[in-house]
């Protein structure tokens, strides 16, 4: 079983009042088995649609509260052992995920921190994450 993750965030100015959703998709497919294409076409069964209002943040801490949105959803209905792929718009969380960008900045070290410490793989085994469109 397979869960699929479409988060964004965003907010007016930068920093300034910020917000997330997450859109969570279930699949009988494994992390392997699904293409780009398929994640394009938001080709699953759609379990839930999740927003916040998260007050005054950056952009990329909005960014990164939507993944984690999206995580505790499904750590809260699911619990541990469900496969997870991860979709976003932010060039800067994707390849922070993947081990291509170090998180440096000291607002979005906590929120990386926290998607690791939540119940998603450890670094050696990361989730599959795609970027969106």
């Amino acid at each position: 079983m397979t869960f699929i993750v479409y988060s964004d965030g965003g907010c007016r100015g930068n920093p300034g009042i910020s917000g997330v959703g997450a859109a969570i998709y279930f699949s009988e497919l494994s992390p392997k088995q699904i293409s780009q294409s398929m994640v394009e076409k938001s080709d699953f069964t759609q379990v839930a649609e999740l927003s916040q209002y998260l007050g005054e943040m950056t952009n990329n801490q909005s960014e990164w509260n939507g993944v984690l949105k999206g995580l505790e959803w499904i750590l809260a209905h699911k619990g541990q052992g469900c496969d997870v792929v991860g979709v976003v718009d932010s060039e800067l969380v994707q390849r922070q995920i993947m081990g291509r960008y170090k998180v440096k900045h000291p607002l979005l070290k906590p929120l990386f921190e926290q998607f690791y410490f939540s119940g998603w793989p450890s670094r050696p085994a990361r989730p599959a994450i795609f970027n969106a469109i």
